[in-house]
């Protein structure tokens, strides 16, 4: 199967459906009032996705970096998800279940990566 727009990937999908749990949550009164954690958590959960769509369309060594990029925002996203401050905001099975939407991104985008990294 020849994917043809970036949207086909999987690992794009879970990063856009992280980027946009993260950013529902960032809006919850208990996380909107310390803004600065809210701009990184979201910042890191913007990470992912964007790199992916901009490393879309290289070569696939171009790519390769690009997802790179975005591999190492996940573990950014997840140092900062582990803040008391989320743990206030989100029910035990919410953060559950973002914790394994975040892994399940981080090993599609691994696995696209060592895909690219057999091609050259």
């Amino acid at each position: 199967m020849t994917v043809k727009r970036v949207e086909d990937l999987v690992c794009w999908q879970l990063a856009i459906e992280l980027r946009n749990r993260t950013v529902a949550i960032s809006d919850r009164p208990v996380l909107a009032r310390h803004f600065k954690f809210c701009e990184q958590l979201t910042s890191a959960a913007r990470s992912a996705p964007a790199n992916i769509a901009e490393g879309f369309g290289r070569t696939p060594r171009q790519f390769h970096r690009f997802l790179d990029i975005a591999i190492g925002s996940l573990p950014e996203w997840e140092t900062h998800f582990t803040d008391p401050v989320v743990a206030r905001a989100l029910t035990p099975s919410e953060h559950d279940e973002l914790e394994t939407l975040a892994k399940r991104t981080r090993v599609a985008t691994t696995r696209l990566a060592a895909y690219l990294r057999r091609r050259f």
